[in-house]
């Protein structure tokens, strides 16, 4: 999830950026265990477009849409086999933020930014691979799902967050912000914790 400042004056910005999310999953190896909790790190990307509507001057109001692709990669090694799996999901965001900037200089200007955003997953996809070390049979067994397809996962999230940035030559926007999710994504509850996306978002706009 992506969040932008805004300008004095209404201004078109498209801008992309790095996503480092870390969420709680539940993940059924096999017949061994049960059930694997881990607190997992994506990381990725967003790209898009908002649109700055002045409320007064310094203060305004954002809305936008952003494509944002994460993926994660993860092992668990026991005893009598490996596990390696690899998660994917992209998504589309629709923030709505509010923020008040200050010129401290003639192309130089910092701002303050804070509001909501919602999030429409489009795919999620898993795929594990499974290998045993007792026994005679050493193949590796591959599974792949789409957990939105599967009924695990919820596509709709909602975050609150906010951040700062600064604009240079009154056309370069720098952020860095924090966003955090208000809504359990498992549709049944699998883990004593809830999994919800906690973001780290940093980026670069060009403002027309």
């Amino acid at each position: 999830m992506l969040l932008f400042g805004v300008a004095a004056y209404a201004q078109v910005s498209v801008g992309a950026g790095y996503i480092n999310s870390r969420s709680t999953n539940a993940i059924v190896e096999s017949d061994f265990i049960n059930e694997v909790t881990s607190d997992m790190v994506y990381n990725g990307f967003y790209a898009g477009v908002g649109y700055t509507f002045s409320i007064m001057k310094g203060l305004g109001i954002t809305p936008g849409i952003y494509f944002e692709s994460i993926t994660a990669n993860y092992a668990s090694d026991l005893t009598a086999f490996t596990v390696s799996s690899s998660f994917s999901e992209q998504f589309i965001d629709i923030p709505l933020h509010i923020s008040y900037g200050i010129s401290l200089s003639p192309g130089v200007r910092i701002l303050a930014f804070a509001g909501p955003a919602a999030s429409f997953g489009i795919v999620a996809k898993s795929k594990t691979l499974t290998e045993f070390r007792v026994g005679d049979d050493h193949t590796p067994k591959e599974s792949s799902s789409d957990s939105y397809e599967g009924g695990g996962l919820s596509r709709f999230d909602l975050f609150v967050g906010g951040g700062l940035g600064v604009e240079l030559l009154n056309h370069f926007r720098i952020t860095v912000g924090l966003n955090y999710s208000l809504l359990e994504r498992h549709k049944v509850k699998v883990v004593d914790r809830p999994q919800r996306r906690h973001q780290i978002v940093a980026g670069i706009a060009y403002v027309f």
